[in-house]
């Protein structure tokens, strides 16, 4: 049951697609990645610098034809098929384009200098799996050393130490593990569907498998705030669900253990 409720927490905790109807990462992933886009500050050599003008622009324009696609499926109408590219334009250029955070808008992203909101939807994404094991792994340890705590075997400091010092080790995990990830910028469209695939294959072939790596990287403080505002909540939920389920089957473990006991034992 645990491993339903995981994906049902993610959705709730992370939201519906940014764009309605027309689909996109969950909104929670979208705002964070343009406020957290803003603390990242990619430098490129010069003869990068092409490559990530064209991936830049390929990414752009595949975004666009996705999205363009499902508005027409989803607001086509037989009668009047011709007012449709005015609609779309008016969709693309003043909703989704303006959507913003903090005074970063969508349209900045995309055709700005920065990168940063390029790559960090699917580092967010790929992070919050990565990190959700060893908080499991956290929290049947931290059930552990409470039911030993209960049974006076260690003290409530020891459980307190060792709890600080779990979530010292899986923080620096990650943020070695982000940091790395940060210095290499893949070019990625194996996710896209066949269809994109196919319609700009030209564009994407001669930039498949390539793997660029700045000349420098800037990071703000902020951002480690901004990550961690992010997946606090997913984590600490994720955490609690593992842990009120290992303590239910501490429970029952031990009631069925009261139960098929031979009554003449209880006296002991």
């Amino acid at each position: 049951m645990i491993y339903k409720l995981a994906p049902l927490v993610y959705k709730i905790l992370f939201g519906k697609p940014v764009f309605g109807i027309l689909g996109g990462m969950p909104r929670k992933t979208f705002f964070t990645a343009l406020k957290c886009s803003n603390d990242l500050q990619f430098e490129f050599r010069d003869e990068d610098k092409a490559k990530i003008e064209n991936y830049k622009t390929l990414d752009t324009d595949i975004l666009e034809y996705i999205l363009k696609r499902n508005y027409i499926k989803q607001m086509l109408d037989p009668k009047n098929p011709n007012f449709l590219e005015e609609e779309w334009q008016d969709v693309w250029n003043n909703k989704i384009l303006n959507l913003g955070v903090d005074g970063i808008t969508f349209r900045d992203s995309l055709y700005g200098n920065n990168i940063g909101m390029r790559i960090l939807p699917l580092k967010l994404t790929a992070i919050t799996y990565i990190i959700s094991p060893f908080f499991k792994i956290f929290s049947l340890v931290m059930v552990y050393l409470f039911v030993k705590f209960l049974i006076g075997d260690i003290s409530h400091l020891t459980v307190i130490q060792i709890g600080i010092l779990s979530i010292f080790i899986i923080s620096l995990i990650w943020f070695i593990h982000n940091s790395f990830k940060l210095t290499e910028i893949p070019f990625t469209f194996d996710f896209h569907p066949d269809e994109i695939m196919e319609k700009f294959s030209e564009r994407i072939q001669p930039m498949r498998n390539i793997k660029i790596r700045p000349k420098k990287l800037s990071i703000n403080k902020h951002y480690i705030s901004c990550v961690r505002d992010y997946l606090a909540p997913y984590l600490l939920a994720v955490t609690l669900i593992n842990s009120v389920t290992a303590i239910m089957f501490i429970v029952i473990t031990l009631l069925m253990v009261i139960l098929i006991m031979p009554s003449d034992m209880h006296n002991f």
